[in-house]
Parts: C-alpha cells; structure tokens; sequence
C-alpha cells in the first residue's frame, strides 16, 4: 500500500507500514559492514567510582576512491542508531529511575532516535541520558570528516565493548579477582 501526496506542485508516493520493514531495521542495516577506526580512548574515574570513557575515532572508507564524505551521509544515522542500541540494551535503572517504566523487553526505536538527535555546529549528535528507566548517559557525535566520538558517564567500560564488538573483534572476558579464602573459624 502506497500515500499519495501533493507538494508543491510535485506528487510524492510514500510506502506505507503494511508493504515496509520498521524503519529500525534500515537504521542498522545502513551500517552493516562499516569500518571503524579506534584512535585514541580515554578512561578516567568518576566521583562515584566509576568510569568517563571517551572513545574517538573515524569511520574508514575501504579504498582511496571511495570518498569519506559519502560513506558519513549513508551512514551516519546507522551509526548514531547501532550505537543507541547497544548502549539501550546494556542499560539497566540507577536509583529511582526504574519507577519510570523501565522494562526489560525495552527497545530503542527509531522515534527515540529523532527525539534525541541534533545537528550542532557541523555534527551530527546523539544524546541519551535517562530513557524509560534506563540510565544510557552516552553521546554520541559523528562527523563530515568521518571522525566520531563515543562518550559515556558511570557505565563502565561498556562503551569499549560496543566498538569491539562492531569492530567483529571477540568479547574480552573480565575476570573477576579470586575471593580470598576465609578459613572456617573453630570455636570452642
């Protein structure tokens, strides 16, 4: 089923819901198979004994003719989505945050996506801090250049993970630190 409209002077014929896939799937599916470059992450200590993570990079272009600037306008909602993704997925209720609806089936969606989005100062910006329960506390900022940054608050190192992970690179698991061993006590 088809929408038609008359703009302008001009006819637009829009798809509708029933003969399309969610727009989310196109979000991360535009991204598929995009090179990301790690350049420099940054980790310090928060006030609460947590971490600020920084992670700046560049989305790369497969070969000299492909021009960076194309692969940012294919891609840069895909990217600001994916990583909105990961970053909802991981994303559990602080304090009194889970009184406002947090559920664990939660999605991102692409309404979120819009809703959170801004075009500042030549870069495209995702901010989500508190969405539906969840505390997110990421930014994410893509360039024309094709640089990115990936900025999250108390969470971690959750942040490393997601680029790894759309880097193809396998999961590094953290070991916990062995339990000492408390010898059973003898009373008498």
């Amino acid at each position: 089923m088809t929408a038609v409209a008359d703009l302008d002077g001009s006819r637009y014929v829009f798809p509708t819901m029933s003969d399309s896939k969610p727009i989310e799937h196109d979000l991360l599916e535009s991204f598929i198979g995009t090179t990301l470059v790690t350049d420099k992450v940054t980790i310090q200590p928060t006030s609460i004994d947590d971490k600020h993570v920084v992670i700046e990079g560049r989305l790369a272009v497969e070969d000299d003719q492909d021009d960076v600037e194309d692969l940012v306008e294919a891609v840069a909602f895909g990217f600001l989505f994916t990583l909105g993704v990961l970053s909802f997925a991981d994303a559990v209720p602080a304090g009194n945050s889970g009184e406002y609806g947090f559920r664990p089936d939660d999605q991102l969606t692409g309404t979120d996506l819009l809703r959170h989005v801004q075009f500042r100062r030549g870069e495209l910006r995702l901010s989500l801090d508190y969405l539906r329960g969840r505390m997110l506390k990421t930014t994410v900022v893509v360039r024309q250049d094709g640089t990115f940054e990936v900025t999250t608050m108390n969470r971690g190192i959750a942040a490393t993970k997601w680029i790894e992970r759309l880097q193809g690179k396998e999961p590094k698991v953290e070991k916990e630190p062995p339990t000492p061993q408390t010898p059973p006590q003898v009373l008498n």
